[in-house]
């Protein structure tokens, strides 16, 4: 697989954490800061920014509250990951509340696009929508997976000690009852899982060991595409036995951290978002 350069959007405001394509809007988020900007695709124009800082000082009609996401030293958040549901025409956020507690939060894409929130025991890193339409999360400090319903009730949790892993930072469903993962415990490694926590198989290493591997894709023939972050790479892997090679990218596409990516179906893009360089790559593959 190659890919050929389509859009960079450079100079943004930090690391990005998480992006997610809604209809004809691209959502994304960084590191430190605690809203979703968005840009409106073909033209990648600026739409402006979403704050997620405060669900649990909104009311039930997402009306702020109070303002002390500016009082220092009290409740600064920070957005982890996000993730785009279609069918519930909303947005997942993992979000960290320093000094507070650990949350995911959902953004409806509505009128007043209105915040609601669940808390949680660990700290939620990747998310991911499940073949149900759930929200899945993976918890680097718990060692499990957790699968939650739109409004945030859970009803799995899959512990990955059986597996041998640990520290899982990113997941995604590859069928009813496999799950990728991405882990930097016992070794920085993708693995796929069972719902049951057994080990199914991990990345053979045939391109290199991975150092850091953190954001996944699947495209529409199952390829799982996988950012190998310290490497400066996007892993592209045979479903079924793991294997592995870069993807092409342009000479003039020189990744710097690529930390988490979207695949869009429907265009056969992928966003890239780099930790180093605080820049969205946009591919056509």
């Amino acid at each position: 697989m190659s890919a050929q350069a389509v859009h960079t959007i450079p100079n943004l405001n930090g690391a990005v954490t998480g992006i997610a394509l809604l209809k004809d809007r691209l959502y994304f988020s960084h590191r430190g800061i605690a809203h979703l900007a968005l840009l409106l695709l073909p033209t990648f124009q600026s739409l402006g920014y979403i704050d997620c800082y405060c669900p649990t000082c909104r009311n039930q009609s997402g009306i702020l509250q109070c303002n002390c996401y500016q009082k220092a030293n009290q409740q600064v958040a920070e957005l982890q990951h996000i993730v785009a549901c279609n069918i519930k025409n909303c947005i997942y956020v993992a979000l960290q509340k320093l000094h507070v507690g650990n949350y995911i939060c959902k953004v409806a894409l509505d009128q007043n696009n209105t915040l609601s929130s669940w808390s949680v025991a660990g700290i939620p890193w990747g998310l991911s929508i499940t073949s149900s339409h759930n929200v899945f999360a993976a918890f680097c400090n718990v060692n499990s997976l957790h699968e939650y319903t739109p409004d945030g009730q859970l009803i799995r949790e899959i512990n990955l000690q059986p597996a041998g892993i640990s520290n899982v930072w990113y997941c995604v469903q590859l069928s009813n009852d496999q799950f990728g993962v991405t882990h930097h415990r016992p070794k920085n490694q993708f693995s796929i899982v069972s719902s049951d926590g057994q080990l199914v198989k991990s990345y053979p290493g045939n391109a290199r060991e991975m150092n850091w591997p953190q954001g996944i894709a699947v495209d529409e023939r199952g390829r799982i595409l996988v950012a190998d972050q310290t490497n400066n790479r996007i892993l592209v892997m045979d479903s079924k036995t793991l294997e592995a090679y870069p993807l092409q990218l342009p000479t003039d596409s020189e990744l710097k951290a690529p930390y988490c990516i979207h695949f869009d179906a429907a265009s056969r893009r992928l966003y890239i978002g780099e930790w180093n360089a605080s820049r969205i790559v946009c591919c056509q593959l």
